[in-house]
């Protein structure tokens, strides 16, 4: 139910442009031992373009050890290369639940910081606030197309769970 409050559709967050359909979860260990199960991978997510950034917006449930990584995104380029890269709490992204005695939202990659704040019953409820960040990641250059993106969970206490993907330019490149 809190995702409802997140704006759906062609949405801009720090200068970036997404389309925010639906999200994608990843398992999350607290969650499984709950009886909250989610998918531990999403994979073949279709891309079939030379890319030089890739963009985020996401959020983690469950508050996590910073610097530990909770996801994997694995691109995929022709004739079987891949490159793989780590979300990691704290670095990239924190609990998407912000509690009402938590100082901070900021997180330690430059090319990452909270982007959208909202609220929802289920949060009004427990007195805290949604909140969402955008990471932006350089890729190496490549001169193949990237075929494919694997969203791989790691298996920690938290979940990712992507809202929206979505790629750049770099250095005026195209």
């Amino acid at each position: 139910q809190p995702w409802s409050s997140v704006p759906q559709g062609l949405q801009n967050f720090d200068g970036i442009p997404f389309e925010v359909l639906a999200k994608l979860q990843l398992h999350g260990n607290v969650d499984a031992r709950d009886n909250r199960l989610y998918s531990a991978r999403a994979t073949g997510i279709a891309v079939q373009q030379r890319l030089v950034r890739l963009h985020l917006l996401h959020g983690a449930n469950i508050s996590e050890t910073n610097g530990r990584p909770i996801a994997a995104l694995r691109l995929h380029y022709p004739g079987g290369a891949t490159h793989t890269l780590f979300i990691s709490y704290g670095v990239h992204v924190r609990n998407w639940w912000k509690n009402r005695n938590e100082s901070s939202s900021a997180v330690s990659d430059p090319n990452s910081s909270e982007v959208w704040t909202g609220r929802s019953v289920d949060a009004d409820k427990s007195g805290a606030t949604h909140r969402l960040y955008k990471t932006s990641f350089d890729l190496p250059p490549r001169e193949q197309p990237v075929e494919g993106i694997d969203a791989l969970s790691l298996f920690t206490k938290s979940w990712e769970s992507l809202g929206a993907l979505t790629t750049g330019a770099r250095n005026g490149e195209v």
